[in-house]
């Protein structure tokens, strides 16, 4: 009757989508099985193990030398609208045009990303007469009274939080070269300092 027609054509059915699967899985399975067996090769391989090594030993490098990553900086924004970093070298001082109120960025390398401050000190250590070379080191009066005077500013010559960003430099007086030190400590107790020159025209 028409149950045994229906029933003879869901078997009809059924091994005809068998007949298309069956080998379908076993192809997906060899597929399957050919990529876990490459992957096992490459991260078996010599090549892969070196590539690990590798970043390990750069991660290890930098645990051990931690104090790199607070090496300090002291920015300042020039007239070209860029951050500068202040020259290190007294021989060539960063120039600034003139007594005003300049702002200055202490801050690392990496921005204390890596290793933030937990503080700061910043001050004016000698003041250099761009003219005769005498200078606040070498007892001359007039250039230990502008190291002072630059030094009474409220962010210099004084403990600062870490999280200061930004001071205001008042040199007092052109004609001269400042030496400015910045020092810092961060939260593992790493010290960083560093002098720098700038030169008011």
């Amino acid at each position: 009757g028409a149950e045994t027609q229906i029933a003879a054509l869901i078997d009809s059915i059924e091994a005809q989508v068998n007949n298309i699967l069956t080998p379908l899985e076993a192809q997906v399975e060899d597929n399957i099985g050919d990529i876990i067996d490459d992957i096992k090769t490459q991260v078996g391989s010599s090549a892969m193990v070196s590539r690990v090594n590798s970043l390990i030993n750069r991660i290890n490098g930098i645990i051990d030398n931690a104090d790199n990553l607070f090496d300090i900086t002291l920015l300042y924004y020039g007239k070209d609208k860029q951050y500068h970093p202040a020259s290190a070298n007294a021989g060539v001082p960063s120039p600034f045009n003139g007594v005003a109120t300049y702002t200055l960025y202490p801050t690392s390398f990496n921005a204390e990303l890596l290793a933030p401050a937990y503080k700061k000190f910043i001050a004016v250590t000698d003041v250099i007469n761009n003219v005769s070379g005498v200078s606040a080191k070498d007892g001359d009066v007039g250039c230990k009274a502008i190291l002072q005077g630059t030094n009474s500013s409220a962010d210099f010559n004084t403990v600062l939080e870490g999280n200061v960003a930004s001071v205001e430099f008042k040199p007092t007086t052109a004609g001269y070269t400042y030496e400015i030190l910045y020092s810092a400590i961060d939260y593992q107790g790493w010290i960083s300092t560093r002098r720098f020159y700038v030169t008011v025209k």
